[in-house]
């Protein structure tokens, strides 16, 4: 399996993260400390690779003999370590890729800012709730991420487009919001009707 050689430059090139990926990941305990092997991801990095896939490991661990060797003991196919060999001259060290897969990552795709930093702040999240450890998120911040998460999915809070549940914890949250509740906003736009 192992380091195979093919072109300089690939037009096809998946970068997938060592730690919490191809391996499972409990914190850092050494240089060649790593983690059992995560068969699914390892399986679906054989069929990408077969189908002509250039494919990167994209770690911050250093490529060593054990790192080789555990990817050649559990037969995970691979064009290159950290390397970003299949870029054009005078590129930095990230590679050209089409997708990185990745235990921390967060995709942008053109969210606004409050939705970006909620997205982020999810996967932080996740990543302590992962390792067991206790989150430390005050409770104006979990509701002021509960009521973007609303305003994300219904837009301008009309009662009528919300579930009794979802009008009752929007009111709940009325006082961080500086127009009220959804039943005073729906009283507001009747008054400005009549």
């Amino acid at each position: 399996m192992g380091n195979k050689k093919r072109s300089k430059r690939s037009d096809r090139t998946l970068c997938f993260d060592f730690d919490g990926v191809i391996a499972s990941f409990d914190g850092w305990k050494g240089v060649d400390v790593l983690g059992n092997p995560n068969y699914t991801v390892i399986e679906t990095i054989q069929r990408l690779h077969k189908s002509g896939w250039h494919i990167v490991i994209f770690t911050t661990r250093k490529e060593t003999p054990i790192l080789r060797a555990w990817l050649h003991d559990y037969e995970v196919p691979y064009d290159s370590i950290n390397s970003n060999r299949h870029n054009p001259p005078d590129t930095s060290i990230k590679p050209i890729y089409h997708c990185i897969i990745d235990d921390r990552a967060v995709r942008y795709n053109g969210q606004n800012g409050e939705e970006l930093y909620l997205d982020i702040m999810d996967v932080i999240d996740g990543m302590k709730e992962m390792r067991g450890k206790k989150l430390v998120v005050s409770k104006e911040e979990k509701l002021r991420r509960i009521k973007m998460r609303l305003f994300k999915y219904y837009g301008d809070m009309d009662v009528g487009s919300l579930g009794k549940d979802d009008v009752e914890i929007y009111n709940r949250l009325s006082h961080t919001l500086p127009q009220g509740g959804v039943e005073k906003r729906n009283e507001k736009k009747e008054r400005r009707a009549i």
